[in-house]
C-alpha cells in the first residue's frame, strides 16, 4: 500500500512538473513576442530567460510527459524530441568555446536587451540542458549503473540551481559569478531545479533519491532532517539579510544574531536527530526481538518437521531445492544426488501417469494435494508415503515453490497387503475350521462327561452305602476327574474363541482394573493382598480380552504365593514408540530359568493338582490376547524371589476382518 501511494505522489510530482514547465515557458516565449520585460526577468535587472532556453524547456516538458506513457510511439518522439533540444544548447556551447555565431540566437526573436550574446542562453543554462536531454536517453536505459550516474548529474544541476535562487533571494547574484550564476535567470533556475528532480524520480530506488523511498530507519531520518537542514538556514539567513539591508540592524549585531540563530538551530536539530535516532534504535531492537522470535519459532518448527516428517522442497517446475535428512534416509539417495533432480528418480512406475498429472493439476491451482504413493528408493525397495503438497505464492499470486511433507507408511501399507493376501484368506479358513472343530469336539466331549457324572451320581446315591472304604474311594476319584474334565473342556472352548471380540475400542485401564478388582475381591481379601498401580493410559483395543488378560496374571500373582507370605502385586507402564508396555509384579514362589517360556504353552503346568489348582492354560491365553493385540509377553524372574510379567500392546492394532 505505502509504495503504491509513494508511485502515486511521484506520477502526479511529475505531471505538475510538465504543467508548470510548459506554462512557464509558453508565458516566457510570450512575453519576448509582445515585449513584456517583466516575463523575460522575473527580478529587476535580473538575468533574463532568453526565448531559446524557453523553447527548449517547452520540448523538455514535453518529452517528459510522453515518457511517462511507455510505448513504441511515445518512445520515438521522446527521442526525436530529446535530439532537438540537445542540439540548440550544443551549438550555443560550441559558440561559447570557438567564437563564431551560428544565427541561432536571434533566429525567432530579436534581444535589444542584452548588452553581450543578445539572444544566447548562458553557459551554465546550456550546459544543464545537456545534462537534462542525456538524462532523459540515459535514465531508459537498462543498466543501473548508467541510471545511477546520470542521478548523480542531475544532483549536479539541482544544486546549481539552487545556489542561484538562492542568490536571487538574497540579492548578491550580480556579485556572485561562479559558474556563470550570474547569467542565469531566476525562473530559469527554478525549473532547472524542479525537473532535475523529477527526472530523478523516474528512478525512484537508484542512486541518492533511493535514499528517501527506501523504507529503512536511515530513509526516514534524512525525509524529517534534510527539508530543516535546506530551508531553515535559509530562511534564516533571508531574514537577518533582509533587517540588514534595511538598516534595522547593524553588521555585527547581524553576524551575532547569525551565529547565535545558527547555534540554536544546530542545537535543536542535532536533538530532533538524536531522538529520531532513538526511536530507529529502539525500533530496530524492537523488530530484532520480534524477529529473533519468529525465527526461533521457524527454527523449532523446522526441527519438528525434520524430526518427524519426510521434507522437499521444489521449484515450480519440480526440481528439488531442499531435502531433509530422513528424506535421504528413506530414499538411499546423498542429498548431493537428490538436489536439482524432479521426483521421477524415485518413482516406482506403480502410478498411472495420469495419477501424477490429476497431482499437478490440483497444485498448480494453488491447492494443496493429499494422498499415498508408493516410491522407489536407490537400492531397489520400495515404500510407501502419505504426502501433503503445499503451493507457495508470492505477493502477485503467483507460485514460487511447493513444499512436500511425507510420513512413511510402508509398515500400514504391507500390512493391509498381507491382509488382501492368499495367505491371510487361508489363514482364516483354517482358523474357521479349527473353531468349528474346537466347539464340536468340546460338545461331543460334554455330553458323554455328564452322562458319567449322572452315573456316578445314581451309583452313589443307590449304592454308596455298600462300598467299603476303598470304593468310597475310587468313587470320589472318577466324580474328581469327570468335573476336571469337564473344566478341562470349557477352559479349550474359551481359548479357542479368543479373537472373535473383533470391535476396536477406545479403553482406559484405570476403569478395567477397577472391574477386575471387583471380580477378585474375595481372593484379594482372603489372601490378603495389596494391589499397586500407576495411572494407567487410555489405549485402543478389545475390550473384553484385556480385562482378562489383567485378570488371569493378577489372579496368578495371588495364587502363586509363598506360605505365610502377604502377595504385594504392583502394576506399571511406559510409553515406547508405537507400543504400550505393561508390567505386573509380584513377591510369589518365582519361575525357574528353564519355564519361563514353557508357561506360556496350553495346559503346561509347573506343580501338582495337590499343591495349585488350575487348568494350565490361563497363561497361554494372555498370550494369545497380547499377540492379538500386536504385541508379546515374557516373564523376568528368580525363583523364590518373585516376578514379573511384561507385556507390549500395539498402540494401532490391525483387526483381521473375519
Amino acid at each position: 500500500m505505502k509504495v503504491e501511494n509513494s508511485r502515486r505522489s511521484i506520477d502526479v510530482f511529475l505531471r505538475t512538473t510538465v504543467f508548470l514547465t510548459i506554462a512557464i515557458s509558453v508565458l516566457v516565449m510570450t512575453a519576448w513576442l509582445t515585449g513584456w520585460s517583466r516575463g523575460q526577468s522575473i527580478f529587476l535587472h535580473g538575468a533574463t530567460m532568453k526565448f531559446n532556453t524557453a523553447l527548449m524547456f517547452f520540448f523538455t516538458a514535453i518529452a517528459l510527459h510522453l515518457s511517462l506513457r511507455k510505448t513504441p510511439a511515445t518512445k520515438l518522439l521522446v527521442k526525436i524530441l530529446t535530439y532537438s533540444m540537445l542540439l540548440v544548447p550544443v551549438i550555443t556551447l560550441f559558440e561559447y568555446i570557438v567564437l563564431p555565431s551560428f544565427s541561432i540566437d536571434q533566429i525567432f526573436i530579436e534581444d535589444t536587451r542584452s548588452k553581450d550574446f543578445p539572444g544566447r542562453m548562458s553557459q551554465g543554462t546550456a550546459i544543464s540542458f545537456i545534462i537534462i536531454g542525456l538524462s532523459l536517453l540515459g535514465l531508459e536505459q537498462k543498466k543501473e549503473g548508467l541510471k545511477v550516474v546520470f542521478q548523480y548529474f542531475l544532483m549536479m544541476v539541482g544544486v546549481m540551481s539552487l545556489i542561484v535562487i538562492i542568490t536571487f533571494l538574497f540579492g548578491i547574484n550580480s556579485d556572485f559569478d561562479f559558474l556563470f550564476i550570474d547569467t542565469v535567470a531566476f525562473h530559469t533556475a527554478v525549473l532547472f531545479f524542479i525537473l532535475s528532480i523529477s527526472f530523478s524520480l523516474k528512478n525512484p530506488n537508484l542512486g541518492f533519491v533511493g535514499l528517501f523511498f527506501v523504507n529503512n530507519s536511515g530513509t526516514k531520518v534524512i525525509r524529517i532532517v534534510l527539508p530543516i537542514i535546506l530551508f531553515v538556514p535559509i530562511l534564516i539567513s533571508y531574514f537577518i539579510t533582509r533587517a540588514f539591508n534595511s538598516g534595522e540592524i547593524s553588521a555585527s549585531m547581524a553576524l551575532g544574531s547569525l551565529i547565535m540563530l545558527f547555534i540554536i538551530f544546530s542545537g535543536v536539530f542535532f536533538i530532533i536527530t538524536a531522538v529520531l535516532l532513538n526511536r530507529s534504535a529502539r525500533q530496530k531492537d524492537d523488530l530484532g526481538n520480534d524477529l529473533y522470535a519468529v525465527n526461533k519459532e521457524l527454527i523449532d518448527t523446522k526441527r519438528a518437521l525434520d524430526e518427524t516428517s519426510i521434507v522437499a522442497i521444489t521449484n515450480p517446475k519440480g526440481i528439488m531445492t531442499y531435502i531433509n535428512d530422513k528424506f535421504c534416509e528413506i530414499s538411499k539417495y546423498s542429498r548431493e544426488e537428490l538436489i536439482g533432480k524432479q521426483h521421477n528418480i524415485i518413482n516406482s512406475g506403480y502410478h498411472s501417469k495420469q495419477f501424477f498429472a490429476d497431482l499437478w493439476k490440483t497444485i498448480a491451482k494453488g491447492n494443496i494435494w493429499v494422498g499415498e504413493i508408493k516410491n522407489k528408493a536407490k537400492d531397489g525397495s520400495y515404500y510407501w508415503v502419505h504426502t501433503s503438497i503445499v503451493p507457495f505464492k508470492n505477493e502477485s499470486g503467483k507460485i514460487y515453490q511447493y513444499l512436500s511433507l511425507r510420513q512413511d507408511i510402508t509398515a500400514k501399507k504391507l500390512a493391509e497387503e498381507l491382509l488382501n493376501s492368499q495367505y491371510v484368506k487361508k489363514l482364516k479358513q483354517k482358523n474357521i475350521e479349527l473353531e468349528q472343530f474346537a466347539f464340536i469336539a468340546s460338545h461331543d466331549l460334554q455330553e458323554p462327561l455328564r452322562s458319567i457324572t449322572g452315573l456316578i451320581n445314581l451309583l452313589n446315591h443307590d449304592y454308596g452305602d455298600k462300598f467299603d472304604g476303598n470304593g468310597q474311594k475310587y468313587l470320589e476319584f472318577i466324580t474328581q476327574g469327570a468335573s476336571r474334565m469337564s473344566s478341562l473342556i470349557k477352559d479349550l472352548l474359551s481359548y479357542s474363541r479368543l479373537g472373535k471380540e473383533n470391535l476396536l475400542a477406545t479403553i482406559d485401564c484405570n476403569e478395567i482394573l477397577e472391574q477386575v478388582k471387583v471380580d477378585l475381591s474375595v481372593n484379594l481379601i482372603e489372601s490378603g493382598s495389596t494391589l499397586i498401580c500407576d495411572n494407567l493410559p487410555v489405549i485402543k483395543g478389545f475390550e473384553i480380552s484385556l480385562r482378562q488378560l489383567f485378570q488371569n496374571l493378577i489372579t496368578n500373582a495371588i495364587k502363586f504365593r509363598n506360605e505365610g507370605v502377604k502377595p504385594q502385586i504392583t502394576i506399571g507402564f511406559e510409553e515406547i514408540t508405537d507400543y504400550w508396555k505393561f508390567s505386573v509384579s509380584d513377591n510369589g514362589i518365582g519361575i525357574a530359568e528353564e519355564n519361563k517360556t514353557k508357561i506360556f504353552n496350553i495346559f503346561q503346568r509347573l506343580h501338582s493338582k495337590d499343591q495349585y489348582e488350575g487348568s494350565g492354560i490361563g497363561l497361554a491365553n494372555c498370550k494369545k490376547i497380547v499377540e492379538l493385540h500386536g504385541g508379546e509377553i515374557w516373564v523376568e524372574s528368580e525363583y523364590g524371589n518373585g516376578s514379573t510379567f511384561y507385556f507390549t500392546l500395539l498402540k494401532d492394532p490391525i483387526i483381521i476382518p473375519e
